[in-house]
């Protein structure tokens, strides 16, 4: 197989100013925000909860490469408000990001994981606050969240399945000037095993169902992570799905349009339906 070619730094910065441009869409604003972690690090939680919930609930883990990105970044805005609006309570956890960690010991990906973990932890104390299930609840992430959520999952065993979209499964393929300097920033280490250790291709990932959706013309993290990923699970036995949008690319709910469109509906169907359904 020929090696994927890495990241363009143009893709890179289009990708990125497509966060920062205007909304297109009314967002509704959070029920409360939860707090939670340690002492070094008080991370937030933003809970929305719909006027009628179905009993379900997302964590949702924000994309930025783990350099940019929090909670309310128009992705996380334009998601939490449209599943909410299907009854889904949703709930959008920040992390630690690598500039927050530079010059500090230890991984800043470790730093991240704690962070999801914290967050997810006080979701799940937050809901029988509001009457709703915890038996019942989603962990995904897009893009570096998507990579988050697969290492969060075995350490959250109540989280019922796990979703990625467009994530990072493999930091072994970010290579050249621009996407190579990722890999060690984020795992503190020079050594491709270490990064290897990081990713999740190197294991099965989560024991949950965990479900895949990426876009063909993906020019950040090719769509091949996603298909490898799913190929070693399913060897494995474990149960998931992986969902192809043709022609789509990466961060494609950076933007109102068809393909976020079609996103937000598979989402909903794997969130609301029963958490052991697999489909291809």
């Amino acid at each position: 197989m020929t090696a994927p070619a890495a990241p363009s730094p143009l893709a890179v910065l289009r990708t990125l100013a497509q966060i920062w441009t205007p909304d297109t869409f009314d967002s509704v604003a959070p029920t409360l925000t939860l707090r939670g972690g340690d002492s070094n690090a008080r991370i937030a939680v933003d809970l929305y909860v719909p006027e009628r919930p179905t009993g379900d609930t997302l964590i949702l883990v924000h994309g930025g490469g783990f350099i940019v990105g929090s909670r309310r970044m128009k992705p996380m805005r334009l998601l939490s408000t449209r599943l909410r609006a299907l009854g889904v309570t949703v709930a959008s956890v920040t992390y630690r990001r690598i500039p927050e960690r530079l010059g500090r010991r230890g991984a800043p990906i470790a730093a991240a994981l704690s962070d999801v973990v914290a967050g997810a932890g006080a979701v799940l104390d937050a809901l029988p606050e509001h009457g709703i299930s915890t038996s019942r609840v989603t962990l995904a992430g897009l893009s570096a969240g998507g990579t988050l959520a697969l290492l969060a999952a075995d350490r959250l065993p109540w989280v019922a399945q796990v979703i990625g979209v467009f994530g990072l499964y493999d930091f072994g393929h970010l290579t050249g000037p621009f996407a190579g300097l990722l890999p060690p920033l984020t795992t503190a280490s020079r050594d491709p095993t270490e990064w290897r250790r990081w990713s999740p291709m190197a294991t099965a990932g989560p024991f949950q169902p965990t479900h895949l959706l990426h876009g063909t013309a993906d020019a950040l993290v090719p769509v091949e992570q996603a298909r490898q990923l799913h190929a070693s699970r399913t060897a494995l036995g474990r149960r998931g799905s992986l969902t192809i949008f043709e022609g789509a690319p990466h961060a494609f709910f950076n933007t109102v349009g068809p393909f976020a469109e079609r996103g937000i509906d598979v989402l909903a169907q794997w969130i609301l339906a029963p958490a052991s359904q697999s489909s291809e």
